[in-house]
Protein backbone atom coordinates (compact mmCIF):
# COMPACT_ATOMS: atom_id res chain seq x y z
CA UNK A 1 0.00 0.00 0.00
CA UNK A 2 1.38 3.58 -0.92
CA UNK A 3 0.49 5.17 2.14
CA UNK A 4 2.76 2.96 4.15
CA UNK A 5 5.58 2.94 1.89
CA UNK A 6 5.30 7.13 1.99
CA UNK A 7 5.03 7.13 6.07
CA UNK A 8 8.30 4.68 6.20
CA UNK A 9 9.50 7.33 3.51
CA UNK A 10 8.53 10.35 5.76
CA UNK A 11 9.81 9.44 9.37
CA UNK A 12 9.23 13.47 10.50
CA UNK A 13 5.45 12.71 9.52
CA UNK A 14 3.61 11.52 12.45
CA UNK A 15 0.34 9.63 12.69
CA UNK A 16 -2.54 11.04 14.44
CA UNK A 17 -6.11 9.52 14.99
CA UNK A 18 -8.43 12.49 14.98
CA UNK A 19 -11.69 12.00 16.25
CA UNK A 20 -14.26 14.46 14.92
CA UNK A 21 -16.05 17.26 16.42
CA UNK A 22 -18.63 19.34 15.94
CA UNK A 23 -18.37 23.15 15.40
CA UNK A 24 -21.44 24.07 17.14
CA UNK A 25 -20.01 21.66 20.12
CA UNK A 26 -17.13 24.04 19.75
CA UNK A 27 -18.25 27.48 20.01
CA UNK A 28 -20.56 26.11 22.68
CA UNK A 29 -16.93 25.00 24.48
CA UNK A 30 -14.87 28.54 23.61
CA UNK A 31 -17.91 30.49 25.29
CA UNK A 32 -17.55 28.87 28.59
CA UNK A 33 -20.68 27.56 30.81
CA UNK A 34 -21.55 31.17 32.52
CA UNK A 35 -24.66 32.01 29.54
CA UNK A 36 -25.89 28.52 30.02
CA UNK A 37 -25.75 29.18 33.81
CA UNK A 38 -27.50 32.20 33.22
CA UNK A 39 -29.97 30.69 30.99
CA UNK A 40 -31.27 27.99 33.09
CA UNK A 41 -31.43 30.36 36.07
CA UNK A 42 -33.92 32.41 33.83
CA UNK A 43 -36.00 29.40 33.19
CA UNK A 44 -35.56 28.37 36.35
CA UNK A 45 -37.79 31.94 37.15
CA UNK A 46 -40.04 31.33 34.41
CA UNK A 47 -41.10 27.83 35.28
CA UNK A 48 -41.71 29.04 39.13
CA UNK A 49 -43.21 32.30 38.21
CA UNK A 50 -45.93 30.67 35.52
CA UNK A 51 -46.22 27.15 37.56
CA UNK A 52 -45.01 24.78 34.46
CA UNK A 53 -45.54 21.28 35.35
CA UNK A 54 -42.99 18.96 33.84
CA UNK A 55 -45.68 17.61 31.31
CA UNK A 56 -45.71 20.50 29.80
CA UNK A 57 -42.09 21.56 29.70
CA UNK A 58 -40.88 20.46 26.09
CA UNK A 59 -37.80 20.20 24.27
CA UNK A 60 -37.17 19.67 20.43
CA UNK A 61 -33.87 19.29 18.93
CA UNK A 62 -32.58 17.42 15.35
CA UNK A 63 -29.28 15.61 15.59
CA UNK A 64 -27.67 14.67 12.45
CA UNK A 65 -26.65 10.68 11.19
CA UNK A 66 -23.77 9.65 9.21
CA UNK A 67 -23.61 6.17 8.12
CA UNK A 68 -20.38 3.81 7.51
CA UNK A 69 -17.99 6.59 9.95
CA UNK A 70 -16.85 4.26 12.67
CA UNK A 71 -16.92 6.04 15.72
CA UNK A 72 -16.43 10.17 14.11
CA UNK A 73 -12.78 9.22 13.86
CA UNK A 74 -10.83 9.88 10.93
CA UNK A 75 -7.05 8.55 10.77
CA UNK A 76 -4.61 11.50 8.71
CA UNK A 77 -0.95 12.57 9.18
CA UNK A 78 -0.12 15.38 11.24
CA UNK A 79 2.62 17.13 9.47
CA UNK A 80 3.04 19.46 12.79
CA UNK A 81 1.66 20.75 15.85
CA UNK A 82 2.40 23.58 18.03
CA UNK A 83 1.46 21.68 21.32
CA UNK A 84 1.16 18.54 22.61
CA UNK A 85 -2.60 17.77 23.36
CA UNK A 86 -5.00 15.38 21.28
CA UNK A 87 -5.71 16.41 17.85
CA UNK A 88 -9.10 17.48 16.93
CA UNK A 89 -11.01 17.89 13.69
CA UNK A 90 -13.90 19.58 12.46
CA UNK A 91 -16.77 17.14 11.36
CA UNK A 92 -16.55 16.49 7.52
CA UNK A 93 -18.61 19.45 6.32
CA UNK A 94 -21.93 18.56 6.85
CA UNK A 95 -22.38 15.09 5.34
CA UNK A 96 -25.37 14.07 7.15
CA UNK A 97 -26.98 11.23 5.82
CA UNK A 98 -30.45 11.93 7.61
CA UNK A 99 -31.61 14.56 9.95
CA UNK A 100 -33.49 13.24 13.30
CA UNK A 101 -35.86 15.75 14.41
CA UNK A 102 -36.84 13.83 18.02
CA UNK A 103 -39.08 15.66 21.45
CA UNK A 104 -39.75 15.00 24.96
CA UNK A 105 -40.71 16.49 28.05
CA UNK A 106 -39.46 16.64 31.40
CA UNK A 107 -41.79 14.21 32.99
CA UNK A 108 -40.48 11.60 30.45
CA UNK A 109 -42.93 11.56 27.43
CA UNK A 110 -41.48 11.33 23.91
CA UNK A 111 -43.22 12.17 20.42
CA UNK A 112 -42.53 9.55 17.22
CA UNK A 113 -39.62 11.24 15.78
CA UNK A 114 -39.16 12.80 12.14
CA UNK A 115 -36.22 11.55 9.96
CA UNK A 116 -35.31 13.49 6.65
CA UNK A 117 -33.40 12.56 3.86
CA UNK A 118 -31.67 13.75 1.13
CA UNK A 119 -32.38 10.49 -0.68
CA UNK A 120 -34.21 7.59 0.64
CA UNK A 121 -32.24 4.41 1.41
CA UNK A 122 -32.27 1.63 -0.83
CA UNK A 123 -33.05 -0.82 2.33
CA UNK A 124 -36.61 -2.56 2.54
CA UNK A 125 -38.22 -0.27 5.35
CA UNK A 126 -40.86 -3.23 5.90
CA UNK A 127 -38.35 -4.79 8.64
CA UNK A 128 -37.70 -1.51 10.60
CA UNK A 129 -38.57 -2.43 13.97
CA UNK A 130 -39.88 1.12 15.18
CA UNK A 131 -42.75 3.64 16.23
CA UNK A 132 -45.48 3.12 13.50
CA UNK A 133 -45.73 6.86 14.03
CA UNK A 134 -42.67 7.63 13.20
CA UNK A 135 -42.33 10.25 10.02
CA UNK A 136 -40.06 9.85 6.88
CA UNK A 137 -39.44 12.84 4.28
CA UNK A 138 -37.25 13.91 2.03
CA UNK A 139 -36.20 17.05 1.20
CA UNK A 140 -33.37 18.57 -1.31
CA UNK A 141 -31.26 19.68 1.92
CA UNK A 142 -31.85 17.09 3.94
CA UNK A 143 -32.30 19.70 6.76
CA UNK A 144 -35.58 21.10 8.44
CA UNK A 145 -36.96 23.72 7.06
CA UNK A 146 -40.28 26.39 6.77
CA UNK A 147 -41.71 24.11 4.15
CA UNK A 148 -41.67 20.80 6.57
CA UNK A 149 -41.90 23.11 9.57
CA UNK A 150 -46.15 23.36 9.56
CA UNK A 151 -46.36 19.51 9.24
CA UNK A 152 -43.94 18.69 12.04
CA UNK A 153 -45.98 21.06 14.38
CA UNK A 154 -49.44 19.28 13.37
CA UNK A 155 -47.27 15.85 14.21
CA UNK A 156 -46.32 17.34 17.45
CA UNK A 157 -49.74 18.66 18.78
CA UNK A 158 -51.16 15.30 17.51
CA UNK A 159 -49.05 13.35 19.65
CA UNK A 160 -48.09 15.44 22.48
Amino acid sequence: MWYRRFRDDHPELDKSILKAKEAARMEYEEAGVEETKQWFQRLTEVITNYRIGAFECWNADQAGVRVEILRERVECLVVRTKKKTSTEVLSPADRETCIVIGTGNAAGATTPPWLIFKAFPTLDWTYIDGDPNMRFVQLDTAFSNGKITPGWAKHFNRHS
